[in-house]
């Protein structure tokens, strides 16, 4: 199945994700130098002298289909249902799919994943490891979401391609 990534946490396109080239980060050394190369080819204006510190390892999705199970295969693309859409990567399989909840209220902001609640260490892990440069950042993208969530409720799935788990 598909994966759509953004390039940009903005539509004016001042700040880049920087998702395509951790995912990359988090594949083979052959296919993360082949792939970026052509990703730069063909998003020149976007890539630049970045250098990638903290792979992508795994993605967080609304999947209100319930559609995710472990050994489906994963194409990673920008510009999806698009004239200009790139898969910017080889297909890999899903590893596995975790059940993740976020909640925003009073206590802060909660997460469980399968049913456990995560510490704060563990959060901060599973924003690096979802592309974040930081929990603050992590935050900035997924608070807006929970607040127009009834309930000021997120649920959805942790999609994996790698080992990583919670």
């Amino acid at each position: 199945m598909t994966l759509g990534f953004s390039l940009y946490f903005d539509k004016a396109k001042k700040r880049p994700t920087h998702f395509p080239e951790r995912v990359l980060a988090s594949l083979s050394h052959d296919a993360h130098v082949k792939c970026l190369g052509l990703f730069a080819e063909k998003y020149p204006d976007y890539y630049g002298p970045w250098f990638t510190e903290k792979p992508k390892l795994h993605t967080i999705r609304a999947d209100e289909k319930d559609r995710w199970r472990p050994g489906m295969d994963i194409h990673f693309v920008v510009g999806n249902r698009t004239p200009n859409r790139y898969q910017f990567a080889p297909v890999v399989k899903c590893t596995e799919v975790q059940n993740i909840e976020m909640i925003f209220n009073i206590e802060g902001f909660l997460i469980n994943v399968d049913g456990k609640r995560l510490t704060y260490e563990q959060k901060v892990d599973l924003a690096i490891n979802d592309g974040f440069i930081s929990y603050e950042h992590f935050l900035n993208w997924f608070v807006p979401i929970c607040e127009k969530s009834p309930g000021l409720k997120f649920e959805g799935k942790i999609i994996h391609w790698t080992d990583t788990r919670y």
